[in-house]
């Protein structure tokens, strides 16, 4: 059976379809105007959460540190308008794929082009009715889950559940001119499970899949930051790409990986530390024109090289940690 070009619906994508329509979903409601926000809320309510923001600059940041499912913007709002929140929402790899719903009393073909060409996915006009709010949201929060869900499909590793090389060649480029445009601090760190080949030729690869696994959940209880992306690279090799992220901080995130994975206490007679263990290698730099995602990669791997060179179960930084926060 084809769903929306999917073969074979599955329990689980039946599920997954299924939970992001009207449980949980969170919506963002922004609208300059107190009483209009109250009242789009009490019309949600009952189906949804709902976050206020009062202004532009409330609503992007609220984008950036918070999940939102679908975002219902007021058109006319005094300093950051409902067009320059949405285009501003677009650019960043964050908040670019956030449905967004204009809510306005204007029906003007040139504001309607306007909403569209800053990445629309749909107006409602007021006053606004009831039956047509919940329907529009309801199909928009849909057509959204069954996106994410072929994202999954593509771009996560099927062992882990965390990114794969898909994800690193064709998201990561868009990921990092972001950080280049806000001139932000980038991240990248290389991770191996020490000694694995020897894991695996003693315990059997059943096993093997069981510790990288583990080691991957033990890396994504590590990285807090929606923002923070942990990679499958290949084999028992990882990549973590922090963005907004200097020398020190991305310092302090590996030693939390490094410390949750040693705490699983995996059996390992052929390691010198009794247990499995990761390497690490970790190079930051200030973001700019010039900065390549291969060359952040090569430096730390560099790093990760040392650090298997000088007993494994460790870190090594590359950057220059005095000049970076």
């Amino acid at each position: 059976m084809a769903v929306n070009g999917i073969v074979g619906k599955s329990a689980e994508i039946e599920s997954f379809l299924e939970k992001g329509s009207e449980h949980g979903s969170v919506i963002l409601i922004v609208d300059d105007e107190l009483i209009n926000a109250t009242i789009l809320k009490n019309m949600l309510s009952t189906d949804y959460q709902c976050i206020l923001a009062s202004s532009g600059q409330e609503a992007v940041a609220i984008c950036e540190d918070t999940h939102i499912d679908l975002v219902l913007l007021d058109m006319h709002m005094p300093g950051m308008n409902g067009v320059d929140v949405c285009t501003s929402l677009k650019k960043r790899a964050r908040t670019r794929s956030i449905p967004v719903i204009f809510v306005t009393g204007s029906d003007e073909i040139e504001t309607q082009n306007q909403c569209w060409e800053a990445g629309a996915t749909d107006f409602l006009l007021k006053p606004v009715v009831l039956s047509t709010l919940l329907h529009r949201v309801s199909n928009h929060l849909l057509n959204k889950r069954r996106i994410e869900l072929l994202q999954s499909l593509i771009y996560k590793d099927q062992l882990t559940g965390i990114y794969n090389r898909y994800y690193f060649n064709n998201e990561l480029p868009r990921l990092l001119r972001q950080v280049v445009r806000d001139k932000g601090n980038v991240c990248a760190v290389m991770l191996d499970i020490d000694l694995f080949k020897k894991y695996n030729d003693t315990y059997g690869h059943v096993a093997g899949d069981e510790v990288i696994s583990g080691v991957s959940q033990a890396i994504q209880k590590a990285l807090r930051r929606p923002t923070d992306s942990a990679i499958r690279f290949g084999g028992e090799e990882f990549v973590l790409f922090l963005p907004y992220t200097g020398a020190s901080g991305g310092q302090r995130v590996v030693e939390k990986v490094l410390q949750a994975v040693s705490q699983l206490q995996i059996e390992h007679a052929l390691s010198p530390h009794g247990i499995v263990t990761v390497s690490a290698g970790i190079y930051a730099a200030p973001a700019d024109e010039n900065t390549a995602l291969d060359d952040l990669i090569s430096n730390a791997d560099e790093g990760l090289y040392e650090a298997k060179e000088n007993g494994r179960n460790r870190l090594v930084n590359k950057s220059d940690i005095s000049t970076m926060a």
